[in-house]
């Protein structure tokens, strides 16, 4: 699935957090989205798309605190999104907290 993610998406999805942080730099925000969003990358998959948009906004700090937080929550929420398994080293599939534990 081709997911679009713009500027709302990301603010939804930061204000998911208990105490949302404030976005104190909404360039940098934009900035993370449209490099996430590049068409120039031959082997931009979902994965590629959800790490490089993480990636970015650790780099970026565009939120008064929690980056990291914000940032792992966006490539999670991403991949879900974008119906992608999330899968764990050796390609097996991982946990999704919502399902509970392994079976």
């Amino acid at each position: 699935m081709d997911l679009n993610v713009d500027l709302r998406w990301a603010l939804v999805i930061a204000d998911q957090l208990t105490s949302a942080p404030e976005v104190q730099d909404i360039p940098a925000l934009e900035a993370a989205i449209a490099r996430h969003a590049s068409k120039n990358q031959p082997e931009a998959d979902n994965a590629w798309r959800a790490a490089t948009l993480a990636a970015t906004v650790v780099q970026l700090h565009p939120f008064a605190c929690r980056d990291e937080e914000v940032a792992a929550l966006y490539a999670y929420t991403f991949m879900v999104h974008a119906d992608e398994p999330l899968t764990r080293r050796g390609g097996t599939p991982g946990r999704n907290p919502a399902q509970g534990a392994h079976r």
